[in-house]
């Protein structure tokens, strides 16, 4: 590989050149770089969880591996979703659109959790034929040496040099100067990209009606609000209960390790958790009991998660702003449309939400609920962190929504979030000329490894 370089501009100019090139790289040498790189991750992941963890006291190492080891499964979507490499055809409208990278991507990564992110992004970005460069924050520096793993494997496959790349300088370049960088194409940030608190882009509302399981919804509640110690993006943190079920919910909640908190209690951890009116930092990712301990609250050892009540779901209640913390905050409400509106002003306290969930057998609550909450996602009957096509493909889910492109409203990612679609079309040309484009491919693999972005020697780490 290039000899390191560490200031901003070096680095995405390496990334610019590695970009021009890795454009050209036909659909099988992607496969086999995205594939490589997958490997990789899912080989560390255990490693670089047990690292961070550690790193940042935060968190619960197999939870974290868990997550590591899906968000490298993200690969999956390149040979199971769309076809975002090849030109595509639209016959009634004599048309063909060929996609087009976006070039290079800045992927600015929240405070914890923060490979699991910028796996995914690097994923997402070598699908689409994009170059990354990734912005790991200071209090994991195993990020930093996950996200060189996977440059290092792109490479080994290979991707040209740089098309993944780390950015390391010291003291960091402010995020708005990366924003808005001339070498910098598309932005993939966190709800807060630039704070180095855990971000909480909202509270996540979980809506449960009467004619449910009250076992299995505390079931799946109490994983999902004690995983990783809510460290994941979109993970439930207020339960709307109609009152015909409130009382047999909490029962099993509390049967399952939760500490159900009485008024005066709930005010100690209000008090503790949202001193200035915004989660407190250093709870993000701490366990239940080391949480309770700080608010002056007495709960056993083992407890999984704090269930807080509280009276209504307003912008100025704190527990609707969600924490990143094992803190389920519940309200009360005498049906299922009035918890479709407690659910709404949940999300609308702090605008475009993440996620949200509805536990309900009625189609039409359900529907209601999807139409009417505004959130990137929605699930249905299972857990938000773990819900997805099978086994943990939902935590991919769940991370991804907690990024978005920025500028964007709505959270949310998906690879083809990284590339735009150029039209072909022309009155004057046959059809099946056209058509032609749909089945070319227009990149061809190059011969030999692909030039390295030239450094000046000054430049160089060592000045060698």
């Amino acid at each position: 590989m290039t000899a390191q370089v560490t200031t901003s501009e070096h680095v995405l100019g390496r990334a610019r050149w590695a970009a021009r090139a890795y454009q050209r790289y036909p659909a099988t040498e992607v496969a086999r770089i995205v594939s490589a790189v997958a490997a990789a991750a899912q080989t560390n992941a255990r490693r670089l969880a047990e690292s961070a963890v550690a790193e940042s006291g935060r968190g619960v190492v197999t939870d974290r591996t868990r997550t590591h080891t899906a968000c490298a499964n993200a690969a999956h979507e390149f040979h199971d979703g769309p076809d975002l490499l090849s030109p595509r055809m639209n016959p009634a409208r004599a048309l063909v659109e060929i996609p087009r990278p976006a070039g290079v991507v800045l992927s600015l990564l929240p405070a914890h959790s923060a490979f699991a992110h910028g796996c995914v992004a690097a994923l997402f970005a070598l699908m689409t034929r994009n170059a990354i460069v990734i912005r790991c924050p200071a209090g994991e520096p195993s990020c930093a040496e996950g996200v060189r793993l996977l440059a290092t494997s792109a490479v080994a496959a290979g991707a040209p040099d740089g098309v993944i790349q780390c950015l390391t300088e010291q003291p960091p370049p402010p995020a708005t100067d990366l924003l808005t960088h001339g070498r910098v194409d598309l932005v993939v940030a966190t709800p807060v990209p630039t704070a180095e608190a855990a971000p909480a882009a909202g509270g996540v509302p979980v809506l449960v009606d009467a004619a449910v399981d009250p076992s299995a919804v505390a079931a799946q509640l109490m994983d999902s609000v004690s995983f990783d110690n809510a460290l994941v993006g979109g993970t439930e943190s207020v339960l709307v209960v109609t009152d015909g079920v409130a009382e047999p919910v909490t029962a099993e909640l509390s049967r399952r390790g939760a500490a159900v908190l009485d008024a005066a209690a709930a005010g100690q951890l209000r008090r503790y958790l949202f001193a200035d009116g915004t989660p407190a930092p250093d709870a993000a990712g701490r366990d239940a009991a080391w949480i309770a301990h700080r608010a002056g609250i007495r709960v056993d050892p083992a407890t999984r998660v704090l269930v807080a009540p509280f009276d209504l779901a307003v912008p100025e209640e704190p527990f609707v702003r969600g924490s990143r913390a094992p803190v389920l905050g519940i309200v009360r409400v005498p049906d299922v449309m009035r918890g479709v509106a407690a659910a709404r002003s949940v999300v609308r306290a702090r605008g475009a939400g993440l996620a949200a969930a509805v536990h309900s057998t009625d189609p039409a609550v359900i529907a209601r609920f999807c139409t009417e909450v505004p959130v990137a996602r929605v699930v249905v009957n299972a857990a938000c962190t773990t819900a997805g096509r099978d086994g943990d493909a939902g935590l991919v889910d769940a991370v991804a929504a907690g990024m978005t492109i920025a500028g964007r409203q709505s959270p949310g990612l998906r690879p083809e979030d990284l590339l735009s679609w150029t039209t072909v079309t022309s009155t004057g040309t046959r059809p099946g000329v056209i058509a032609q484009l749909a089945t070319m491919e227009s990149r061809v693999a190059e011969h030999g490894p692909v030039p390295p972005y030239p450094v000046a020697s000054n430049a160089r780490e060592g000045g060698r």
